[in-house]
């Protein structure tokens, strides 16, 4: 329920309790917790998943969760994105829930939640993910929620290399060459994308996912491209070689094909970071690297136009498969 705030200091304790039979164990106590504060990560979480999860229904590719809009609320954000609930990620299921609250209470108290610790346990989620094909684009969106979240809290702690130019200086650069979705995207969610490195291999990633859609149309079982990520071990290296054999296996397609399959300003785009991202000295880390390439894949379908939308009645020769 929601209540006025009063005219005079008011604080809460939380008492967070397991029950066993007739039995009760207090997990954790918070105390001193915010009213205001309370109210303000309740609305910034629900302007988030409006963001992100609002796009294009992508709420139905995270086929995992009965329903997605639990994931406004903040313990089942966490709950249903930090490894371990359902699988061997935490041997000791108390582990699980030690840290699940333990993250909780870094944002109910204002500290700090780490960057890099956070995203070294979700890269092993997602590397399992992919290679077993379960659910790694709807999990990944669950991921990409949550950081935006701490980071729109001012609670995650990133001390990773910053790029050595601004968004804004990046983009001025750029001048009018951006595709105006992807532009408008990036322009939303400043600090997710502040080096072009992130940018690079997000674009790659959505460049991957376009051309696994067109191949899963036109033969059955895995798309061939998943073979060429190799269970998504990529590493700053093998994200800049993948660029120049993407855009091959795209000019295949294209060239036999009875719909467009050229991704033109994509491709520009993400030639245009790659560069950028060589002279910046390629400021992000291999497991951001799985990451924002995981994430491009997963968001891919907001950045496909009308004329480039296949056509799963058009053959493609068995040449090009």
């Amino acid at each position: 329920e929601e209540y006025d705030d009063p005219d005079y200091p008011l604080t809460l304790d939380l008492v967070f309790y397991t029950t066993s039979q007739s039995s009760q164990q207090i997990e954790r106590y918070i105390s001193d917790v915010e009213p205001p504060w309370m109210r303000e990560a309740d609305n910034t979480l629900r302007e988030v998943y409006s963001e992100i999860y609002g796009r294009e229904e992508l709420a139905a590719l995270d086929y995992e969760l009965d329903d997605p809009e639990s994931l406004k609320q903040l313990d089942r954000l966490i709950y249903n994105t930090l490894p371990g609930l359902n699988d061997d990620s935490f041997a000791d299921p108390e582990a699980y829930w030690d840290e699940a609250l333990t993250i909780i209470e870094a944002i109910l108290k204002r500290d700090t939640v780490e960057y890099d610790r956070l995203l070294s346990m979700f890269d092993a989620e997602l590397q399992s993910r992919f290679q077993n094909d379960e659910n790694y684009r709807g999990y990944t969106l669950r991921v990409f929620l949550l950081l935006t979240f701490l980071n729109r809290m001012g609670v995650l702690q990133n001390e990773g290399v910053s790029s050595v130019q601004s968004y804004e200086e990046i983009m001025a650069d750029w001048g009018k060459n951006a595709p105006e979705d992807l532009d408008q995207f990036f322009e939303e969610f400043p600090d997710a994308f502040d080096n072009p490195a992130k940018r690079a291999v997000f674009v790659e990633g959505v460049l991957a996912q376009h051309l696994m859609d067109v191949q899963s149309q036109v033969r059955s079982g895995d798309p061939p491209l998943r073979k060429q990520l190799s269970g998504l071990q990529l590493t700053v290296e093998r994200a800049r070689e993948f660029l120049p054999r993407l855009f091959q296996d795209i000019d295949a397609y294209d060239r036999k094909s009875d719909f467009p399959v050229q991704y033109r300003a994509l491709r520009e785009a993400a030639a245009t970071y790659f560069t950028e991202a060589d002279a910046d000295g390629w400021s992000i880390s291999d497991e951001e690297v799985r990451y924002y390439f995981t994430l491009g894949m997963s968001l891919n379908r907001i950045f496909k136009s009308d004329s480039e939308e296949t056509d799963s009645e058009s053959p493609i020769p068995d040449s090009v498969q």
